[in-house]
């Protein structure tokens, strides 16, 4: 008989969601497999779960009537409701589970869920090595790196009271993460810097990871540049607007016929709608992206703000497609540029390996290859179970 975990979210988990949905349902998919998962599911409104309830052995939503919670914000009015204390119907709900269920672990996935751990008729029933946070990434960093690089267009207004939202984030961190048993994180980056910064060796890496696609084969049907993304994560929309706008320009200028881009993701703003034109697509969401895949010889990431590991470059890889990306892009992967990856941080560089990759099909195949090869090692759904099961075999003897 397995022991139950109780597992506590703002996130909707998803298999075909946003980067951040994808991570919470591929690990409720890992943890089942060792306990008894119970979701629940903190929401403003009432949301079907899908097929990722059937990983779980209970799950529930519990509806709290504040405004939409946004799990990354940038502006100070949503700061409070994405990083609120539990309400007291949270409260209420997620005690009388723990007293019924007696659950052998508490999961709180995201730094938006880690304020139940500052909630003592809560830690009375639970230990402290009982309570685990996925942080996924260093929040407080991926929006600093937001501000900075986008100051210019928010504004001094808007700028301070972003500067003030990563000040109460650091707050946050450095006042929760020290009580919890075990921190996940998604990047050996970010555990390095969340190591020296709480001088303690309580924070473990459980990386993002890509489900079971099948490679895609070469051909000359292959001519597209393709971008996947969420384009209502604004580091999404800075990065698609970065390329169309400063690096697409010099990539044309060096061929007979320009290239053909595609721009795929959900929630496209006016300013992405406008990129399009004779040669670049904006697709909108689309039910699924392998058609887009097929047809395309690099995807690109010129990813200039935020944090965490882009599961967007993984699945790149997963389709065995030539990847170019920024360093920020391609960030706590573990990748080799020139090997699986080519990495740029300027408009200029970033259009010579674009143009290397397109008149080279030896170089793309190559690389094409290579991270196919990186995501088998490091990146898939087994890989997930086996850290899982090492993991948390430790916190279970103790228990």
């Amino acid at each position: 008989m397995k022991e139950k975990l109780l597992f506590i979210t703002r996130v909707t988990p998803s298999l075909q969601g946003a980067g951040v949905q994808l991570r919470c349902a591929r690990h409720i998919m890992s943890l089942s497999k060792i306990f008894d998962v119970i979701l629940v599911h903190l929401t403003h409104e009432p949301i079907t779960l899908g097929e990722i309830t059937s990983y779980c052995h209970k799950h529930q939503n519990v509806v709290t009537h504040k405004q939409e919670l946004q799990m990354r914000p940038y502006l100070s009015s949503n700061f409070d409701a994405a990083y609120c204390a539990p309400s007291a119907m949270e409260l209420c709900e997620i005690k009388e589970i723990i007293i019924k269920m007696e659950p052998a672990l508490i999961f709180l996935f995201r730094l938006s869920t880690a304020k139940f751990i500052l909630e003592k008729s809560l830690t009375e029933l639970v230990s402290k090595e009982q309570w685990i946070l996925d942080l996924d990434d260093i929040e407080s960093r991926a929006n600093y790196r937001h501000v900075k690089a986008n100051y210019r267009d928010l504004g001094k207004v808007t700028t301070f009271k972003s500067i003030l939202d990563v000040i109460k984030m650091r707050t946050l961190e450095n006042n929760v993460l020290k009580r919890f048993g075990k921190v996940l994180i998604c990047s050996y980056d970010d555990q390095a810097l969340l190591n020296k910064r709480f001088n303690k060796k309580s924070f473990f890496v459980v990386p993002n990871v890509i489900s079971d696609v099948e490679p895609l084969s070469f051909g000359d049907h292959q001519k597209d540049i393709l971008f996947v993304g969420t384009l209502s994560y604004s580091p999404n929309e800075q990065a698609a607007l970065y390329f169309c706008n400063e690096i697409l320009p010099l990539i044309n200028n060096q061929l007979e016929v320009p290239a053909s881009v595609r721009i795929v993701g959900f929630n496209p703003s006016e300013k992405i709608l406008a990129l399009s034109n004779e040669y670049v697509e904006v697709t909108g969401g689309v039910d699924s992206v392998k058609p887009y895949y097929r047809t395309a010889k690099i995807v690109v990431a010129p990813i200039l703000s935020g944090g965490g590991t882009r599961i967007k470059i993984l699945e790149a890889m997963a389709y065995q497609r030539a990847v170019v990306s920024s360093t920020i892009g391609a960030e706590g992967l573990g990748v080799k540029d020139g090997v699986n990856i080519l990495l740029a941080d300027n408009a200029e560089t970033f259009a010579c390996s674009v143009l290397k990759l397109i008149k080279s099909t030896q170089e793309s195949e190559k690389i094409s290859f290579n991270g196919l090869t990186l995501i088998e090692q490091k990146f898939t759904q087994n890989r997930l179970d086996d850290i899982y099961s090492r993991l948390l075999s430790s916190t279970r003897s103790v228990l």
